[in-house]
């Protein structure tokens, strides 16, 4: 399946029978789970800053060692190699169990190239966790996800969701995107019923437009550049990092 263009959805529209693929009542609860089972008082976990704070909060709900990571303002929050050789530093130093990145991330925006990805998995023998909620407005075509990393980095996993680029943050339903291995771990302490039918349902209608999707980008990526545009001209605010989505960070060019 990693072959195909929309491979992940492809796996959703038959995910009772698919091994690699476990579905949630959002994104947030299977963030929730991943801590739950994966993380414990013991246990270095290893984030980026600023980040979903969903993460954080799951982090320090099961009382893990929290340890970050974080691009500099001098380098406008980029997410490109100097973030990634400080990810390995701390990985060298610390060995975390689970290093969680954000891409695209939330607040900034900032994407990581897969490469990097790709990089970080190999580095540690913990797991890496990649929220990729906003990747269909960045990507619509998936083409950049870490999802395509997973078949060769078995410590690799993706979630994703149905509220963002889909629009359907009403009906709960994200999904984790793992390991055949990691899978049943997580199904194991599942909930018995983590979606409604009501809720299958609409996210399988969903999968059938997926041309919306890049409705969804190209709308984005034009009130993005109109915004953007404005916002450069203001005589004391600069952007921090360059968004490729729908969020972005502000600061004061004097500091205060």
């Amino acid at each position: 399946f990693f072959s195909q263009s929309f491979f992940y959805l492809a796996i959703f529209k038959q995910w009772d029978n698919c091994d690699e693929v476990v579905i949630g009542n959002g994104s947030d609860q299977l963030i929730d789970l991943i801590a739950e089972v994966f993380l414990g008082t013991k246990v270095v976990c290893l984030i980026q800053i600023p980040t979903f704070f969903r993460i954080i909060e799951v982090v320090n709900k099961c009382k893990a060692t929290l340890v970050t990571v974080s691009p500099t303002p001098e380098e406008n929050f980029s997410l490109g190699e100097n973030f990634c050789l400080r990810v390995e530093k701390m990985i060298k130093q610390l060995n975390p169990q689970v290093i969680w990145l954000c891409s695209p991330n939330n607040p900034t925006g900032e994407t990581i190239n897969p490469k990097l990805i790709a990089r970080i998995a190999q580095k540690t023998k913990g797991l890496v966790v990649v929220d990729e909620a906003y990747q269909e407005i960045f990507d619509p075509e998936n083409k950049f996800s870490a999802v395509k990393l997973i078949k060769e980095h078995k410590n690799i996993l993706v979630t994703k969701s149905f509220s963002k680029a889909f629009g359907l943050a009403g009906i709960r339903v994200g999904m984790c995107i793992s390991s055949k291995e990691i899978a049943e771990v997580l199904e194991k302490n599942q909930l018995n019923f983590p979606i409604s039918t009501n809720s299958e349902q609409m996210a399988l209608k969903a999968l059938d437009n997926i041309p919306f999707l890049t409705k969804v980008h190209d709308h984005f990526a034009k009130e993005r550049e109109f915004l953007f545009s404005r916002i450069d001209k203001l005589p004391n605010l600069e952007r921090g990092g360059d968004s490729k989505t729908n969020t972005f960070i502000l600061r004061h060019k004097k500091g205060n």
